[in-house]
């Protein structure tokens, strides 16, 4: 011991000193590039300081409540049973953050076992700043509202595509409105306009006239019944061409 500094030295290749700073104690290792390390009655290590400031390694269990900044600010608050509380959430993890099989990496959140759920308890957007929004599903999707409107809409279009099976349009009980300044139905070869059940009307409502034009010979046919043609200003059937049977 040397006044108010206390040095414990172990022949020419240790040197420990215990010494105080406005009553904080201080205990150092005098001995360069060496580190302070706690060995248990086993002669485990179980606590070993790095020298230079570079660390502290706990090979077991560290059991604490709080892990806080330097400043003594709360960063993360541990409880009983394992819950982790985080004063500020802005974790930072370039390799991503796997939690319960749910995997946050790259710009991805990937749910390898199990579905995926993201629900708000208010109105919610999904948006991007730039780019495409992309949603894809392996199998079949629903996407709907459990109250309220469903929306569709895009400032360069809407498009809707079936590659297999039958696209369906279900206003099963209701009207369904088809507003456009040209309606446009394609089809390969043959397109059919099919009504299973009941009847068929096609009218203009308010104003302007309805016509059928086909680029080829047509046929407006029944399949039992008459087929009546009926104009409030008489009905006028006229041939440009060949011959009117």
């Amino acid at each position: 011991a040397d006044g108010d500094q206390i040095n414990m030295k172990y022949g020419s290749g240790g040197h420990l000193s215990f010494s105080n700073s406005t009553a904080d104690i201080i205990i150092k290792q005098e001995t360069d590039l060496k580190g302070i390390i706690f060995h248990d009655n086993a002669d485990q290590a179980g606590l070993t300081i790095e020298d230079n400031a570079t660390g502290i390694v706990v090979p077991g269990e560290v059991k604490t409540t709080v892990l806080s900044y330097t400043d003594g600010d709360d960063a993360i608050t541990i409880a009983n049973g394992g819950g982790v509380t985080f004063a500020n959430v802005r974790a930072t993890a370039d390799a991503g953050i796997d939690v319960d099989n749910l995997v946050l990496d790259n710009n991805s959140l990937i749910s390898s076992s199990g579905a995926l759920t993201l629900t708000a308890a208010a109105a919610s957007t999904w948006s991007t700043a730039a780019g495409a929004l992309t949603l894809t599903s392996a199998e079949a999707a629903t996407w709907s509202t459990g109250a309220g409107l469903l929306t569709l809409q895009g400032a360069g279009g809407v498009t809707v595509t079936s590659t297999a099976g039958t696209m369906t349009l279900n206003g099963t009980g209701q009207t369904v409105d088809l507003t456009a300044e040209v309606f446009d139905l394609k089809g390969g070869a043959n397109s059919v306009l099919n009504v299973t059940e009941g009847d068929l009307l096609l009218k203009t409502t308010t104003s302007g006239a309805l016509t059928l034009t086909g680029a080829a010979a047509s046929t407006w046919s029944t399949a039992a019944g008459a087929l009546t043609l009926q104009g409030a200003g008489g009905v006028t059937v006229t041939s440009t061409g060949g011959t009117m049977t």
